[in-house]
């Protein structure tokens, strides 16, 4: 099972009232490595019946209710969209230590680094793994 998403439960909560409100597609947009993949997956898992369509594009799109991700909304009639935006700062050092355990590093020190990769994720992540090898 993977770790517990760090940092998105107002995200998660967000997409779950659309959900409610009568959405059938949300599209949760933002840039590469954002992190737009797994919020979708977690959702998903925790709120079953929805459809995930990652890297989606119109034509995917049917009736059931759907949460996709793309770099840019998809112009489908009814959509919802949902900018996701990096991580905050907290969080970013938070995933940074989980993904490089043994990194012996001051909270300033982690603080810029996350803030140089953007406090995107994906780029924490790789970071992390490389600052291990």
């Amino acid at each position: 099972m993977a770790a517990p998403l760090l940092g998105r439960k107002r995200e998660l909560a967000d997409l779950r009232r659309l959900f409610v409100e009568g959405a059938r597609l949300v599209t949760v947009t933002g840039p590469e490595g954002v992190g737009k993949t797994r919020l979708a997956r977690d959702f998903a898992r925790e709120h079953g019946g929805v459809v995930v369509l990652d890297d989606a594009r119109p034509k995917d799109v049917g009736e059931e209710p759907t949460i996709a991700t793309a770099r840019e909304p998809l112009g489908v009639a009814g959509e919802q969209v949902y900018r996701l935006r990096p991580l905050g700062e907290a969080p970013a050092i938070e995933l940074f230590r989980e993904h490089a355990p043994g990194l012996d590093a001051s909270y300033v020190e982690l603080a810029e680094r996350v803030r140089a990769l953007g406090r995107l994720p994906g780029a924490i992540e790789r970071a992390a793994a490389e600052s291990q090898a």
